[in-house]
């Protein structure tokens, strides 16, 4: 027999990226193909909405700093912030 460790995880409230990185890199074991190309396309989208928001705050943030080291070379565009 195989010992090699396992994770399993409840994925109902797991977060995007954690999803993500098990339809990334895990394994299915049991279910239907065509029901996990269904999650797998909803999690995708999932991680790529979270994705756009963790960049916005991102840019956002570095846009403040910016500005507050070289005021006269920087000003921020209203249209990078997102919401």
């Amino acid at each position: 027999m195989n010992n090699e460790k396992v994770d399993i995880v409840v994925l109902n409230n797991a977060s995007p990226l954690l999803k993500y990185e098990v339809i990334k890199n895990g394994i299915l074991l049991k279910g239907n193909i065509n029901d996990c190309v269904v999650y797998e396309t909803f999690v995708l989208q999932e991680y790529l909405d979270h994705l756009r928001k963790i960049q916005t705050k991102y840019h956002a943030t570095l846009l403040i700093k910016l500005s507050s080291v070289r005021p006269q070379y920087f000003r921020p565009q209203e249209s990078l912030f997102v919401t």
